[in-house]
């Protein structure tokens, strides 16, 4: 695909940056000498792949990006134009900022996530709601609408794996999920639904009551780390400032009761509740499966206890496939990789902060590391009961989404310098970054707003074996909130009563 007209700048130049700018010529033909690279941190041009990127002739350049200046990069330093491309992979810099500099710029965009220069791990939070993704994508929308008046550019927000690609596999799961059960009994409803692409009525004849975006990350590094730091597979520093602000759940419409003090919960925001407690000390039961035969690509299911973090997903999802009369529940369930799982266990609050404040952490990469393993990451979906078997009562599930390990990354990506955890986020920004070429001019979309079957066929490759099927030889918990949490429950109960 051509881009060689474009401008192109990479913002933030970490473990998702470097991945991104050593896929792009894979993806898109460009001109070197028209790449530029964005990072306050200098060290970052000595990895090897950012290396190779400035002796074809791409740029790096040290910047702080604030809110106070990022104008100035983009119009003095930088001189962006209509149509020059903007991919945004930054931590603790002003989203709504920059989202409208591109907007009034009429620059392609597309990010992975929304950020606050000054999050709220490190700012007292004097309201739950304050730094809700809820919150956060109700601003966008309003955003959006007041500078649309600019162009039609086509800019994709949260277009990385999740959020971004778990959208595209909760879409294809969907799909899937009816194809099967046609193939079982007929229903013409559901029939009808699956022509058009219904995902909500889909969801809702079969009666979906959980959709979790479920990951497994079980990678671990040959080469010994420092004890010292925090350590993880991606942004330890995305990872804190998520974790670290309350727990954040898109509420179905069967749900009562949330077992938490009603001191804690907010629900002021329709379909979401708000737990005023970090959702990286919330665990919650999800499924995931596991390879029990790579050659053969037999998998067996595993339950896990996640981590529930905030993730955009939950809100864009929900905006997509509910209404007042039905919604699943929807949220994000994340079974660290051992080692981050293992300093998020045992260190309070402020430590993990504190670790993002003195520098004191470091993403793991295969070059510097060799790890080891795998990361799995889809759409988990909890049914009442089975849709083909009108005898078992019992909750049932289907999970959609990618089994990426490290052997394929190396063996058949030939890939010596990246794991799976930042090679799925690529496969997202790129495969969105290809649809808007396709599709220039649509406007500002999420990735429920994209075809699915064409960003599948671009990600693919990249993505190892995707598995679309039922969840079986695992018991599943239940279909509730009350059923699925694990920790952080208390004796006094929140009363749920929806819309």
């Amino acid at each position: 695909m051509d881009i060689q007209s474009k401008k192109i700048v990479i913002l933030g130049i970490g473990a998702v940056g470097k991945c991104v700018s050593h896929y792009l010529p894979e993806w898109f033909n460009f001109d070197y000498k028209n790449l530029t690279l964005i990072d306050k941190d200098a060290s970052t041009a000595d990895f090897p792949s950012v290396v190779n990127l400035l002796k074809q002739g791409a740029t790096f350049k040290k910047y702080t990006i604030l809110s106070t200046n990022v104008q100035n990069l983009f119009e003095k330093i930088l001189k962006l134009s209509k149509g020059d491309i903007v991919i945004d992979v930054t931590t603790r810099t002003d989203t709504t900022k920059i989202i409208t500099l591109c907007r009034k710029n009429q620059l392609i965009y597309l990010n992975t996530d929304f950020y606050d220069e000054v999050p709220a791990s490190i700012k007292p939070i004097m309201c739950p709601t304050e730094f809700a993704i809820a919150t956060t994508h109700y601003n966008i929308e309003n955003l959006i609408q007041k500078t649309q008046h600019h162009g039609n550019i086509t800019n994709i927000l949260e277009c990385g794996m999740n959020p971004g690609l778990i959208s595209i596999f909760v879409k294809q799961g969907l799909r899937d999920l009816a194809k099967y059960v046609l193939q079982h009994k007929q229903n013409k409803s559901l029939k009808s639904c699956l022509a058009n692409k219904d995902y909500y009525n889909i969801a809702k004849i079969l009666k979906v009551r959980v959709i979790h975006c479920s990951e497994i990350d079980t990678q671990v590094p040959e080469v010994k780390q420092n004890k010292d730091l925090l350590v993880n597979t991606w942004s330890c520093v995305g990872l804190v400032d998520e974790g670290c602000e309350p727990c954040e759940i898109s509420m179905g419409t069967h749900e009562k009761i949330i077992p938490v003090h009603p001191r804690f919960v907010d629900d002021s925001i329709p379909q979401v509740a708000i737990i005023n407690k970090d959702g990286i000390t919330m665990r919650f039961k999800s499924y995931v499966p596991v390879f029990k035969n790579e050659v053969e690509k037999i998998v067996e299911f595993k339950e896990i206890k996640g981590v529930s973090v905030h993730h955009g997903e939950g809100i864009s999802l929900n905006m997509f496939i509910s209404k007042d009369e039905y919604a699943p529940t929807m949220q994000y369930v994340y079974r660290l990789s051992p080692l981050t799982d293992k300093i998020v266990k045992t260190k309070s609050r402020a430590e993990l902060v504190n670790y993002t404040l003195q520098d004191k952490w470091r993403v793991m990469n295969m070059y510097e590391d060799k790890l080891n393993g795998t990361d799995n990451v889809g759409a988990c979906f909890i049914l009442e009961t089975n849709p083909i078997n009108a005898d078992d009562k019992k909750p049932w599930g289907w999970w959609t989404g990618t089994m990426l390990n490290t052997n394929y990354t190396k063996n058949v990506l030939k890939d010596n310098y990246f794991g799976p955890t930042v090679i799925q986020v690529m496969a997202g920004l790129l495969s969105g970054l290809s649809w808007i070429i396709d599709n220039p001019e649509l406007g500002v979309l999420f990735a429920e707003e994209i075809d699915e079957g064409y960003i599948i066929a671009k990600a693919k490759k990249y993505l190892g074996h995707i598995y679309s099927g039922p969840i079986t030889g695992v018991k599943i918990a239940g279909y509730t909130v009350n059923n699925l949490m694990v920790t952080n429950r208390d004796r006094k109960h929140t009363k749920y009563e929806g819309i």
